[in-house]
């Protein structure tokens, strides 16, 4: 017993030195004394597959850059397009945080069948809208005067602005009465997305209806707790709010002619 300590002891010691990423991996190890090995948490096998799975793509992304147009045949540059988009939808539905869908966010190409699928667009057509009003954190509300955690981006727009739909999805809510919101509709997208759209003045869509990226869903207004004519948007990603700017800046130059 006093050996095996001894040996583990020495195994982190060495991690420590050797490789960061492995100091995440002892962490959260349990060990099993009397079968002299360690077991692995279920939660760890699935941070190693999701670590395995970026770095994958990353390497045939890189493959397919680097080729380019220089494929021996059609086949090849088929079957690592095949693979590059089978890892991006198995990372978008896996990912939990934006570092982890970042491998996929910075690289994919605007031919991928992914693409389409999950929110990457600002919901507004660029020159349309004047600023970022509000962006997604701590602030005091303007109404409220407390301090509050902003969920969303407050886009400021021109009463009546056309909103788009971010990404292919289907229309889940559309309520005229929302408590805050005023206005709103909800959105589901693929890979466990959602996106909210709140203080409408017209909706364009109804409950039920299926909606493909750049299509027209509702007009910017100032309905429910709001002081002018804004778009409020929300990306919802497992049902937790996450920062929408963070999609929409990383894609904005590939999405420059889109709309």
């Amino acid at each position: 017993m006093t050996e095996l300590k001894k040996n583990i002891a020495l195994v982190v010691i060495t991690t420590i030195f050797t490789s960061p990423l492995t100091i995440i991996f002892i962490k959260n190890t349990n060990y099993n004394f009397t079968r002299s090995k360690y077991t692995i948490h279920k939660e760890d096998s699935l941070i190693l597959a999701n670590l395995n799975l970026r770095s994958d793509l990353a390497l045939s992304q890189n493959q397919l850059k680097a080729k380019s147009d220089n494929f021996e045949n059609e086949e090849e540059k088929q079957a690592v397009l095949t693979t590059v988009h089978d890892l991006e939808r198995k990372i978008l539905t896996r990912a939990k945080t934006f570092t982890e869908l970042k491998v996929v966010v910075d690289n994919i190409q605007l031919t991928s069948p992914n693409f389409v699928n999950f929110p990457t667009i600002i919901p507004l057509k660029p020159g349309t809208y004047k600023r970022l009003s509000s962006q997604f954190g701590v602030r005091e509300h303007p109404i409220l005067k407390v301090t509050k955690f902003h969920q969303g981006l407050d886009i400021s727009a021109p009463f009546g602005t056309i909103v788009y739909a971010p990404a292919n999805g289907v229309v889940r809510e559309v309520n005229e009465n929302a408590r805050g919101y005023g206005t709103k509709i909800l959105i589901e997208h693929q890979f466990g997305f959602k996106t909210i759209f709140g203080h409408l003045s017209s909706c364009l869509v109804k409950t039920g209806d299926v909606v493909n990226v750049g299509q027209p869903i509702a007009r910017v207004g100032s309905t429910g707790l709001s002081t002018g004519p804004h778009l409020h948007y929300e990306i919802l990603k497992n049902d937790y709010k996450v920062n929408p700017i963070e999609f929409t800046r990383i894609t904005e130059r590939k999405l420059s002619t889109r709309l």
